[in-house]
């Protein structure tokens, strides 16, 4: 939000005030897409997703799966963590700042790749004598 001091008076006499400092925020103004978008996997299931805010004050960020266009996530920081994904899966991402009134661009779309997923441990190993031949089973 910005300052102004508003002039008002009787010009007619030449009598001039000026009122107390009024905030004010601007709206309607033209949001750039958010850059300098960066994504790295988290674990097999969950990404983290970062980027740097426009040059203008912005109220938060939209956060799309570019692929469904489905709105994943809203916040109001730079940065968002995505989980519930699967293993070893491509996912296109979009971000779009917004203030009151104004949505911004969408940025580009940017695909984050997440880990492969590592087995549950063994439980249950058994090794069995089979004809001379051992033969390990497991749950």
């Amino acid at each position: 939000s910005s300052g102004i001091n508003a002039e008002y008076g009787d010009y007619t006499s030449g009598q001039k005030s000026y009122s107390d400092t009024v905030n004010f925020k601007v709206e309607g103004i033209d949001l750039q897409s958010v850059k300098g978008i960066e994504g790295f996997p988290l674990s097999s299931t969950s990404i983290k997703i970062i980027w740097l805010a426009p040059s203008v004050d912005v109220d938060g960020y939209n956060v799309y799966n570019a692929t469904s266009n489905e709105l994943i996530s809203t916040v109001t920081n730079t940065e968002v963590t995505v989980d519930r994904l699967l293993p070893a899966t491509d996912y296109s991402f979009q971000i779009q700042a917004y203030a009151t009134n104004t949505k911004g661009a969408f940025s580009r779309t940017f695909v984050v790749h997440t880990d492969v997923g590592v087995p549950d441990p063994v439980s249950k190993l058994d090794c069995l004598n089979k004809n001379g031949k051992a033969v390990l089973t497991w749950h």
